[in-house]
């Protein structure tokens, strides 16, 4: 006999629940074409029914006495069933147990009895969503763009809907703080911090991440956050851009917000304590006169990606399992009336679909997916896909069997669901959800700007360092990747073993291509009028010209035209009136400036750090396939193109096969079986882009996690390249000689302009 449980992920259904199809009276594309009244209908049926009322003992022995009455025999058997079942025993027990041992994020489990309103009452609730920030602030500082992005541009639509529902329910999707320049304010790692060592806080302890105010990370200040905080959010979803930081400066940033982080997928699975999870997995809102339940979830896809320190004593479970679980937890403990699912992760799983196969990830995620399964969601908010939808106002149901909200990316809009209910049978019913997505102001709110103004001009300070080299003109898209890659393998040599031993790297060479702004050389006053003289007098001579030519045209023009060669005299025509052939584009002189830090922040947009592995030649050739394909100009994907650095590499004339590869130094070849050193991206040596596991990299095949540099901990590759820019003994390589030069000694780098 199987038995339900709210705490159990694996149960089903009771007996007696409603068919769980997420489309009750036909298949998706006819459900996606019904009407307004149907969709409200099936929402208020969904409500009723998802999830079952548990069989709770007293009507399990009302029960067991009806039968006994009809049939004695079976009453043995029931009793037997129930205590072998006992829904409200170990797993109750369970719930409580991590509650009370602080187990749950600091969440605690209350058992609440359901809200009563007088009957055919009505409210609105209006839930408002962000999601994918990144750490962006504004785009109209730093590196201005031409269209406003980021929170304080939402910071006036938030304040718009507040005022028209002061009860308005806040939340965003995940990756807060790491991706824009503005995300995270410089900071030195002080010696035995867990940025400083790899280290970080045992997520098994009790006691709060982040918690610690000694050095570290833990004293970090994060502008995004206090913005967040500012704009009074209610909840938001753990996002794999947040992991990456590390668990040390992530939990610095749980620790300064005031809204709760979630994640109710993400389990303890060491240190003594038994289970439970590392953030709390939901938190439960009151806003007119409505309980309103919000359960967080992040895509398990996160462990593919990360490095394992970063997931210590943790492991992601499946979303499905984790909502089978929570959600009756929020139905008939905490007795709310809405559920709303915030989820780090996009509507489809083909995101997931790889790293499954690869065997990083057993279980996939997928927002859409959850939906379709009916587990009692009243509307999703999925993130992680950068999508914003639905793009314009709508109360239909759409491809889902729940509404979904998409909340867009980096602050370029919000997502908003207004949900009327009204109470029938004693209880809240939703009647309608209409949809929205509102664009962000074209300017920021200058009281949010005024909030966080000081920690813009520190990262400003910190991204306006100059290096020793200077930006002499904008590179064209190859020679900015040639460059990229001859840097990216000069910074992991400097910054490591500098010996023959590794003379090899592998490392990223498709930055984020985004040209560089430069100003016009300025002109003295004395040229400049010489030039307007100069212009004045070409225009007099080029209109006497141009008389004097017209006119022999139209004589030989004519002449044609009588021989009857129409199309001949039409081409020299159109030809003279310079209709064929584009005019040459005199171009203006260039004042070279120095490379900044920023430009680093703006092309090398992910946080890798650097990796010594030990790989056979062959392995080598395997990684270096997106680079020949790169080369052939095919379709690749960037994170796949690896710059052979300390390599020369022979393909065949058709195809993308490697047939040899070189030492650059002396041009021996190196051999298929031998195993030679070779700089990684952690990020490469984790899975990602599918290239560890097709070349079949072990895990024993790691030498180093990070270079030994002596008297610091220089191992991210972006500050990597930064320090081998400022270093005296550099010079330009030969891929970049194109458009960057040493910077002349003596001269004033200048700063970034804000």
């Amino acid at each position: 006999m199987a038995c339900f449980s709210p705490f159990n992920p694996a149960s089903h259904q009771p007996p007696g629940a409603r068919d769980p199809s997420p489309y009750p009276g036909g298949t998706r594309r006819q459900s996606s074409r019904r009407s307004s009244a149907g969709i409200s209908a099936q929402i208020a049926a969904q409500t009723d029914a998802a999830p079952a009322p548990l069989v709770t003992p007293k009507i399990a022995v009302k029960i067991a006495v009806k039968i006994a009455v009809k049939r004695g025999a079976m009453l043995l058997i029931l009793l037997a069933a129930l205590s072998a079942c006992r829904p409200w025993g170990d797993d109750r027990e369970r719930i409580e147990d991590w509650s009370r041992r602080n187990l749950l994020g600091g969440l605690e489990v209350k058992i609440r009895t359901p809200i009563h309103a007088p009957e055919g009452a009505h409210a609105i609730v209006t839930i408002a969503a962000t999601g994918d920030l990144k750490g962006w602030i504004t785009n109209t500082v730093l590196y201005p763009r031409r269209r406003g992005a980021g929170l304080a541009h939402l910071a006036p639509v938030i304040a718009d809907l507040r005022a028209g529902d002061p009860g308005l329910v806040l939340l965003d999707a995940g990756d807060i703080v790491h991706g824009a320049l503005s995300g995270i304010l410089p900071r030195r790692p002080s010696q035995g911090s867990a940025e400083a060592t790899g280290a970080m806080e045992n997520p098994g302890s009790t006691e709060k991440p982040g918690s610690r105010k000694e050095g570290g990370a833990g004293t970090s200040a994060f502008p995004i956050v206090k913005l967040m905080n500012a704009l009074r959010y209610d909840a938001a979803a753990l996002g794999n851009f947040d992991m990456s930081l590390g668990w040390e400066a992530l939990g610095a940033a749980i620790a300064k917000s005031d809204f709760p982080w979630l994640s109710a997928n993400l389990e303890r699975t060491g240190g003594g304590t038994g289970g439970g999870t590392v953030l709390p997995p939901y938190r439960v809102l009151e806003r007119n006169g409505v309980r309103i339940g919000i359960l967080g979830m992040t895509t398990p896809r996160v462990a593919a990606y990360l490095a394992p320190r970063h997931l210590k004593n943790m492991a992601f479970s499946g979303m499905e399992a984790a909502a089978r679980r929570w959600v009756p937890v929020l139905r008939e403990i905490e007795g709310v009336d809405l559920v709303i699912g915030l989820f780090h992760s996009g509507l489809d799983d083909d995101y997931d679909r790889e790293p499954i196969l690869r065997g990083k990830v057993r279980i996939g995620g997928g927002a859409g997916k959850i939906s379709d399964t009916g587990l009692g969601f009243d509307l999703i908010v999925s993130g992680d896909a950068h999508r914003l939808s639905p793009r314009r106002s709508t109360a239909a149901l759409g491809a889902y069997a729940v509404p979904v909200l998409e909340p867009g990316a980096r602050g370029n809009g919000l997502a908003v669901a207004t949900i009327e209910l009204s109470v029938q049978g004693g209880r809240w019913r939703v009647n309608r959800i209409a949809r929205n997505t509102l664009s962000a102001e074209s300017a920021p709110d200058p009281a949010a700007m005024a909030r966080v103004s000081g920690e813009l001009k520190t990262i400003a300070a910190h991204l306006g360092q100059p290096s020793r080299v200077r930006i002499r003109r904008v590179p064209r898209r190859g020679e900015f990747y040639r460059c990229a890659g001859a840097l990216s393998h000069r910074a992991a040599l400097s910054s490591g073993i500098a010996d023959a031993d590794a003379p090899f790297s592998l490392l990223p060479m498709r930055w984020r291509f985004e040209k560089p702004r430069l100003e016009k050389a300025p002109l003295k006053k004395r040229k400049i009028v010489a030039r307007k003289k100069k212009a004045v007098k070409k225009r007099a001579v080029k209109k006497r010209l141009k008389k004097r030519e017209s006119s022999k045209r139209k004589t030989e023009n004519l002449a044609l035209e009588k021989r009857g060669d129409k199309r001949k005299a039409k081409k020299k025509s159109a030809r003279a009136k310079g209709l064929h052939g584009r005019k040459r584009k005199r171009r203006s002189k260039i004042q070279p400036r120095p490379l900044l830090r920023a430009d680093l922040y703006r092309w090398m947009i992910y946080r890798e750090n650097l990796v010594l592995a030990s790989l056979t030649g062959r392995q080598i050739a395997l990684l270096l396939e997106g680079y020949v394909r790169h080369l052939r100009k095919w379709v690749v994907r960037h994170s796949s193109v690896l710059w052979p650095g300390g390599l020369v590499v022979e393909v065949r004339e058709k195809g993308s096969e490697i047939v040899g590869l070189r030492r650059g130094s002396d041009g021996a070849a190196l051999n298929p079986r031998a195993r030679y050193p070779v700089w990684l991206t952690d990020f490469v040596w984790n899975g990602g882009g599918g290239l560890a596991p097709k070349a079949l990299i072990a895990r024993d095949q790691k030498i180093a996690a990070r270079p030994p540099v002596p008297g610091g901990a220089v191992f991210v590759l972006r500050e990597a390249v930064f320090a081998l820019l400022n270093d005296p003994g550099f010079r330009v390589p030969p891929e970049c000689k194109r458009w960057l030069e040493q910077s002349p000694g003596g001269e004033d780098p200048g700063s970034l302009k804000k």
